[in-house]
């Protein structure tokens, strides 16, 4: 799923924009971990970066149910890659 819609259930104001109770919410998820007031250079990938706020796996009641497996499967496939292998080089240019 790349969008979804919430509907505000009271009166409040997100990023100096009001927003009244009733409104239909468009959440575009592959803009939400694009933004230059949150992320220094977001559209750079950089390993280094302290990811917490991100939006990836949703947040609150909305959040991923099996965001902890995927934490999970990652750590172990990064695991099993370092203790495999030596160094990881690109063989051409990234497309």
């Amino acid at each position: 799923m790349h969008a979804f819609c919430r509907t505000a259930g009271v009166a409040t104001t997100v990023a100096d924009i009001d927003i009244e109770e009733g409104t239909k919410i468009l959440c575009v998820l592959g803009a939400a971990n694009l933004n230059a007031a949150q992320w220094h250079e977001p559209e750079r990938f950089d390993i280094s970066r302290r990811a917490s706020g991100h939006l990836a796996l949703g947040v609150g009641v909305h959040g991923c149910v099996g965001q902890n497996i995927a934490r999970a499967e990652g750590e172990a496939f990064l695991s099993a890659l370092a203790a495999k292998v030596q160094s990881v080089e690109l063989i051409g240019p990234a497309v």
